[in-house]
């Protein structure tokens, strides 16, 4: 299959892969048509670097649990070219550690905090627009068509009608009791649904939960919803 879509996010989960527990980074994206792909990219290796360590150091980080291998190159930094070991680990969330013990040594580090799924758009230039090819593939539970790529390629820059879904939460302050929901869709035609959810909690939350696997928007949204509405559904 070959799609043309214009990116909305990035993510990355661990999956089995050839036996070992990996992260693999997702592209999700709409087509010019409003169609939803999820994009499964190739595996990426984490990796960061380390500026001249010690040969001891060197020798202890090979020994490290999670560190797949060390490749040494040359780097310009801070002014002038420097040895550097660049660090490959099984899985990001083996890098911490590792990341800590290393500046406990006095070592600079380089790359070693920018999340993984950021780490796959900037080693491979993604932009806005991608072109994907590859096989789809079923993935259980997913609402959207799921692409095992075999190539991304850079395409021309275009818009997507996106369905975007805005809510809203009215609660108790005291006893953090939820007692409606608002919320509304938009597409390029406008607004096409607006509703007040209320009645019990578990209630409320079970609509809500019909309200997405029906709409299925490609955006959810609000004011502030990160820092309280979110967390609050949540708890």
């Amino acid at each position: 299959v070959d799609y043309s879509i214009r990116l909305l996010s990035a993510a990355s989960c661990t999956e089995e892969v050839h036996g070992k527990n990996r992260n693999m980074v997702y592209l999700f994206g709409t087509t010019k048509d409003g169609e939803a792909v999820a994009v499964r990219t190739p595996l990426l290796m984490p990796y960061f670097q380390v500026v001249e360590p010690p040969k001891d150091i060197c020798e202890s980080l090979e020994k490290k649990d999670g560190v797949e291998k060390l490749e040494t190159l040359d780097l310009w930094v801070d002014g002038k070219v420097k040895k550097c070991t660049k660090v490959t680990v099984s899985h990001p969330g083996k890098v911490p550690k590792i990341r800590e013990w290393l500046k406990n040594n006095d070592l600079k580090l380089l790359a070693a905090d920018i999340p993984f799924h950021h780490r796959y758009l900037y080693d491979n230039d993604i932009g806005g627009c991608v072109r994907v090819r590859g096989k789809e593939i079923r993935k259980e539970g997913w609402s959207c068509k799921v692409i095992e790529v075999v190539e991304v390629l850079p395409s021309e820059s275009f818009e997507s009608d996106f369905k975007i879904l805005s809510f809203d939460i009215e609660n108790s302050i005291f006893e953090r009791t939820i007692y409606c929901l608002s919320y509304c869709i938009k597409t390029s035609e406008g607004y096409t649904h607006e509703e007040t959810l209320h009645g019990d909690e578990e209630k409320l939350l079970n609509d809500f939960v019909k309200v997405i696997q029906k709409h299925d928007p490609d955006i959810i949204t609000g004011y502030n919803i990160d820092g309280y509405d979110l967390p609050l559904l949540v708890e």
